[in-house]
């Protein structure tokens, strides 16, 4: 991926990902902040390492919502957010007093709810940019372990072969203190066509 697609694909993931914070944020009846995306592609062994490195940096257990989608591209889009950040968002919804306890399944049905409200509508947006047709599967959503992913666990998430767009951006709702960030992955031949679509269209773009 050229310098030049890579801009391009920035400033297409900054699109979708507005479009779907957009929608996260009417649901909050919230503002969110939206940062300039840091898009990288790298291996699933590389993501690995990224993920394993919020696990540790991160001040409370993390989750993931993960959501597989298939078409004329075939992959997953995977949402993570931390315990702290979950917690004050079902504080937010329901008007909670900041002292209430939330316990572990409590947190489970809202970090799907907005995961896939979020990942399904910036993946469908940048879809439609590209111009490409996906369909998805049912969303999931589980604690990532406290220690870390094993090496095994990357042949389980990701095919090895495949490309990891690496989106490192923030869901950002500064008042009510909720992070998270997403990550796509793309099967080997998907990121083949993936490349030219984002090669065609930034193309015109230069026309």
């Amino acid at each position: 991926m050229t310098p030049i697609e890579l801009k391009c694909l920035e400033e297409l993931i900054n699109i979708s990902f507005g479009s779907g914070v957009a929608v996260v944020a009417d649901m909050m009846d919230s503002k969110a902040r939206l940062h300039l995306p840091d898009v990288k592609v790298v291996s699933p062994a590389e993501l690995l390492l990224v993920l394993n490195e919020r696990i540790k940096l991160s001040s409370s257990r993390l989750m993931a919502t993960s959501q597989h989608f298939f078409g004329e591209m075939d992959g997953e889009i995977l949402f993570l957010i931390d315990q702290f950040s979950v917690t004050n968002m079902i504080r937010h919804l329901n008007h909670l007093p900041m002292e209430t306890q939330i316990s572990g399944p409590e947190l489970l049905d809202p970090v799907l709810e907005v995961g896939n409200i979020l990942s399904a509508t910036c993946l469908k947006r940048l879809a439609e940019m590209l111009e490409f047709n996906v369909a998805f599967t049912r969303p999931s959503v589980e604690f990532l372990p406290e220690l870390g992913l094993a090496t095994e666990d990357n042949s389980r998430y990701w095919d090895e072969r495949g490309k990891v767009i690496l989106v490192n951006t923030e869901l950002d709702f500064k008042e009510e203190k909720i992070w998270g960030s997403l990550y796509l992955s793309l099967e080997p031949a998907s990121y083949k066509i993936f490349s030219a679509r984002l090669k065609a269209y930034s193309s015109a773009l230069e026309v």
